[in-house]
């Protein structure tokens, strides 16, 4: 990959993180937290857990690109997140500060190959994990909304519980 292709990437895919931040906080929001402890089934993690695994895999994800190495990946929900409440805060707090600095990160530090797991990218690549890894567990998380007696956010378009949004112009 060419220094011209990594700020490419970058200016090209922060911007698109940034829609799934929104989309990801009404999602959130969208929980209710009675409900917080909901499950489809006796495998699949609860609302409460699922959110925190969004959340807390766009720090890691944010993080890595930016120290340029992957700690270990995020723990089960921690003691101190009890509520759904608490999830949002720490999206709506940490997340848009580690976009920004990626957004501040030079040719170099895009190039960077950054093993994880069996994977060893440039820097730069794993903003398409991120978005992709926050679309598909989000949906989980969607999926459970109406079971819980929620309304479904419009997130790609219209999903039956809110009008879409008129399209974003580039």
């Amino acid at each position: 990959m060419e220094p011209q292709q990594a700020l490419f990437l970058r200016d090209f895919l922060v911007p698109r993180f940034e829609e799934e931040i929104r989309e990801t906080a009404r999602v959130l929001a969208a929980v209710p937290e009675i409900h917080r402890e909901y499950r489809p089934d006796p495998k699949s993690r609860s609302a409460l857990e699922l959110a925190w695994h969004i959340v807390s895999s766009e720090i890691w994800y944010l993080e890595g690109i930016v120290q340029g190495h992957f700690a270990p990946e995020p723990a089960r929900l921690p003691r101190h997140i009890r509520s759904i409440q608490d999830i949002i805060e720490l999206h709506r707090t940490s997340v848009p500060e580690l976009l920004g600095q990626v957004r501040q990160l030079k040719e170099a530090e895009l190039l960077r190959q950054v093993p994880v797991n069996s994977q060893n990218h440039p820097a730069v690549v794993y903003l398409m994990n991120l978005i992709r890894h926050t679309a598909h567990h989000r949906g989980q998380l969607c999926s459970y909304l109406r079971p819980m007696g929620a309304k479904v956010p419009t997130v790609y378009g219209d999903m039956g519980d809110e009008p879409a949004p008129a399209p974003a112009r580039y």
